[in-house]
């Protein structure tokens, strides 16, 4: 083995190391991914093809551009990679280089038009997303091509708040400049400086404070009514309470109501990691959302799922070598009890995911090995017994209806994670699942469905690179089971 090659050897371990996706079989693809610049410049060196596509029909910089490796990307470029030619994909490659600050290929995508239409997750335009990726340079050439700075997205979010939450102090100063306005609200009620601090970047709220900014507490919308006072849905799927449930971070689930309708609960992933969020009707009117705990292990419990009874049940957070527990609380007094365990039989399967209720209070969740229910019976939890569903790999959930009847659960369908359902027969067992139609299922991802408390209601969180959120849809678009 020559000199060269034993280099390229050597390089490449700790690539290999990395345990990288199988369909990434090319070492050129592999450093492209990794951001190992060494070796790609040895490989491009050696004659590679920098415009080589993977199996899954990805070039080399593409691979790089979704990872933020902007020295990887330039080195391409230099070298002679091509964009891609599909619309879909540069647009794609344009929102990347926006969001990690990657100038030259934002210079070079700008170029090629079609940049207008280009939306983030949040319904934001390329100017959010470059204020979220704080680089001044990105931010000064989408402002010449007239992209506005007051423009707010689906939540209400200027740039200037995307720049707030990321502590991107040159992005604020060059909005500011622009004529952003330091105390534009959010839908939730907040001003730059409230995101700021929310976040943990003091230095960059005081900066705000320094240029104008007020320092009057976040002003939450009066919501009243039922159901958070959103408008409800019909056959076709709507997005739920955009900026105040449905915000500007992925949510970890689903949304839970009360019988009553009188109190909520979900789980988005930000910020800081997420927690468990609750909110109630008081004196007719909700109030601003809340931690259900304080930080601490408890602030990384999921699945928060109302019970009959009026509990609010979550699952706890994950533990090394223990099974994890479903747990309860109350509210007392506008006050929350401590948690108690919600105590299946020891020594039987045990949830490792999602779980639901129906109103008699049987348990269903899902293991390792399908799905499973527990019945309730003189207020003790019995051994739960698998349900005899055909279980796809992958599947999550699941949610039961109130009557315990129609069981619906996420699994990969024909582009991504589908909903399906399956309808318990009369004779005893369930129907082969069958996926929800479209527009339930999309070529997003479709997960965590859960009924509302009378059933009349499917939330379910929809997950894709162009939108994400908590979704709410007439149950009467379950088709009827067959006879």
């Amino acid at each position: 083995m020559n000199m060269p090659h034993m280099r390229l050897l050597i390089l490449l371990i700790p690539i290999f190391a990395m345990g990288l996706p199988a369909t990434v079989e090319n070492p050129l693809h592999q450093a492209a991914l990794a951001g190992d610049l060494e070796t790609l410049a040895v490989l491009i060196s050696g004659g590679t093809d920098v415009n080589l596509p993977d199996p899954m029909g990805n070039t080399p910089i593409e691979l790089a551009a979704s990872r933020g490796h902007g020295g990887i990307v330039d080195k391409l470029l230099e070298s002679g990679a091509l964009l891609p030619r599909a619309i879909d994909a540069r647009q794609r490659m344009l929102l990347w280089s926006c969001r990690w600050g990657m100038e030259t290929l934002a210079r070079r995508t700008l170029a090629l038009g079609g940049w207008e239409a280009v939306r983030n997750a949040n319904g934001g335009t390329i100017l959010h997303e470059a204020a979220s990726g704080g680089h001044p340079g990105i931010i000064s050439m989408l402002i010449q091509r007239r992209l506005d700075v007051s423009r707010k997205d689906r939540n209400g979010w200027t740039p200037l708040h995307y720049a707030a939450s990321r502590g991107r102090g040159s992005a604020i100063l060059v909005l500011l400049r622009r004529g952003a306005d330091p105390d534009a609200r959010t839908f939730a009620g907040m001003n730059s400086v409230h995101l700021a601090r929310l976040h943990g970047h003091d230095v960059t709220a005081a900066l705000l404070v320094g240029k104008g900014a007020e320092t009057s507490p976040p002003a939450f919308p009066k919501l009243s009514g039922p159901w958070m006072g959103q408008a409800p849905p019909e056959k076709i799927p709507r997005i739920f309470a955009p900026g105040i449930v449905s915000g500007h971070y992925a949510l970890h689930g689903s949304i839970a109501f009360s019988l009553d309708g009188n109190m909520a609960a979900w789980r988005p992933m930000g910020p800081r990691g997420g927690a468990i969020m609750v909110t109630r009707i008081v004196n007719g009117t909700w109030m601003p959302p809340e931690h259900l705990f304080p930080p601490g292990p408890l602030s990384m419990a999921e699945a928060p799922a109302f019970s009959f009874q009026g509990d609010l049940l979550f699952l706890s957070p994950r533990t090394a070598g223990e099974d994890r527990r479903i747990e309860k609380v109350r509210v007392n007094d506008r006050k929350w009890s401590a948690p108690a365990q919600l105590k299946i039989p020891a020594g039987s399967t045990q949830p490792s995911g999602g779980f639901s209720l129906d109103r008699q209070g049987n348990l269903f969740f899902i293991a390792a090995s399908g799905f499973y229910a527990s019945a309730l019976t003189n207020g003790t939890y019995q051994v739960p017994e698998k349900l005899e569903i055909t279980t796809p790999p992958g599947a999550a959930g699941p949610g039961i209806s109130p009557d315990g009847t129609i069981l619906l659960f996420s699994a990969p369908g024909k582009d991504n994670l589908d909903i399906f359902v399956s309808f318990k027969r009369s004779g005893g067992g369930w129907s082969q699942p069958e996926a929800l139609p479209p527009p339930i299922n999309s070529s997003g991802m479709e997960m965590c469905p859960r009924f509302s408390p009378r059933g009349e209601y499917i939330f379910f969180t929809r997950w894709h690179e162009r939108v994400h959120g908590i979704y709410w849809v007439s149950a009467a678009v379950i088709p009827e089971p067959e006879t």
